[in-house]
């Protein structure tokens, strides 16, 4: 593949599609026209596939300077990882040396980033991973070797980064599953740690639930975000992998705020593509429940509680709805003190808001 303009994500787009689903390719056998997908990585049995890391390979594109990275992971003889790393006792050098750096590669040696997955840039004293479309300040640590034990904030320690990243089985999950695009073909993004580890234990639990069917048990569980955490994007991974848990699952978004509702509708909506299916926001209780009546399989709708008025009833008994409430410590479990209390009658109606979601979820 050429890459004409380094600009241009599209190229890149393309082969990660390749990369993550197969590449289709149509033949003729017998007179007859078939189909096979042609798997570039084996994403079930890891070690079928053939993991190297080289250092310091030249490469020279035409009328163009010769570049050489420090160090390249190969997945299989492709190229999937470029790093920049920078003396960590060079006091005239930064990790954001080696940011630059990997710039200048991207427009030198643009080819080879055709196939890049994600980047490293790394000092050893400070360690990031970001995209070829993120700027240095949306780089991002990685501070947790096996979602179980993680680093404060201000602990640094470059195996943790390299090891939590560079097991074979998750280097393979996040390339499979945790890399996407946005619809306008202009931003890839990759999940950082906590939304990594936490969309996995928030699958699992799906998984527990759906397997063991108890009815004295809850069927929810917590997820807590602080601000810029990225808790939007995390719903859109979350969303996606659910399907291959729950067979033809609908997802109800509750939010409870018009804004929020509007906000987070329009980050599905801009997901589109990597989601296989356009979100939708109601109109109204009723219009929810007519689309959980008629549409049976997939679907992403978006609500607010207060669409759940006082005479609220069960919605819908289907097993594969699964309902993701925004900002639930708000108003959704009944935390009313954070809300703006004006009268007695204003109390009772938020109170039963709150009451018939709940009874909806059970």
């Amino acid at each position: 593949m050429q890459q004409e303009n380094p600009s241009d994500l599209k190229p890149n787009l393309k082969f990660t599609n390749w990369l993550q689903n197969g590449i289709t390719v149509s033949y003729k056998q017998n007179n007859e026209q078939k189909g096979k997908t042609i798997k570039l990585v084996d994403f079930e049995n890891i070690e079928n596939n053939i993991f190297e890391i080289s250092q310091q390979d030249s490469f020279q594109e035409k009328n163009k300077d010769k570049k050489i990275p420090d160090l390249i992971v190969w997945l299989n003889h492709i190229p999937i990882v470029v790093m920049e790393l920078k003396n960590p006792i060079d006091p005239n050098t930064t990790i954001e040396d080696a940011y630059k750096q990997l710039r200048n590669y991207m427009y030198d040696i643009s080819s080879v980033f055709i196939y890049n997955t994600f980047l490293v840039i790394s000092d050893l004293s400070e360690s990031k991973i970001g995209t070829i479309t993120s700027s240095f300040e949306h780089f991002k640590s990685w501070k947790t070797k096996d979602g179980k034990e993680y680093l404060s904030k201000k602990e640094i320690n470059w195996e943790v980064f390299f090891e939590g990243i560079f097991q074979k089985e998750i280097l393979l999950d996040i390339i499979k599953n945790f890399i996407c695009f946005k619809d306008d073909q202009e931003t890839k993004i990759i999940a950082s740690y906590h939304q990594y580890w936490g969309v996995k234990k928030a699958l699992a639990r799906v998984k527990d639930i759906n397997e063991n069917k108890d009815k004295n048990k809850p069927k929810g569980g917590v997820v807590w975000h602080t601000q810029g955490s990225g808790k939007s994007i995390f719903m859109v991974f979350l969303s996606k992998l659910v399907r291959r848990i729950l067979e033809n699952v609908t997802i109800v978004v509750i939010t409870d705020r018009n804004d929020l509702d509007s906000q987070l509708y329009s980050t599905f909506d801009s997901f589109s593509e990597f989601l296989q299916q356009k979100p939708v926001q109601m109109e109204s209780r009723e219009d929810l429940k007519e689309k959980l009546i008629k549409q049976k399989v997939n679907g992403i709708f978006f609500s607010t509680i207060q669409k759940f008025e006082a005479d609220s009833k069960t919605l819908s008994t289907r097993e594969n709805i699964i309902v993701i409430a925004d900002e639930a410590h708000r108003s959704h479990y009944g935390f009313y003190d954070e809300m703006e209390i004006k009268n007695e009658e204003t109390y009772k109606e938020k109170k039963r808001f709150c009451s018939n979601f709940k009874n909806f979820i059970a």
